[in-house]
């Protein structure tokens, strides 16, 4: 059964909710970046680009070419 706030004793959510504060930030900027398994080992690139290339459909047949696996 996995744990929930509501199974906490009420005065650990009080003390814990004092410690939450609002944060509002201008977005003045966004820079994306792709990743598509570089950090892994080329076996798994393979095994995952292999994956996506079967599959019925064409979204994640493109993707399987956008793992690098040379």
């Amino acid at each position: 059964m996995p744990w929930s706030v509501a199974d906490a004793p009420p005065d650990y959510i009080e003390a814990q909710l004092k410690g939450i504060v609002g944060v509002r930030m201008r977005i003045t900027r966004l820079q994306g970046k792709l990743k598509m398994s570089q950090n892994r080992p080329m076996a798994d690139r393979r095994g995952v680009a292999d994956g996506l290339a079967g599959s019925e459909r064409a979204e994640e047949r493109q993707v399987s070419r956008m793992i690098p696996v040379e």
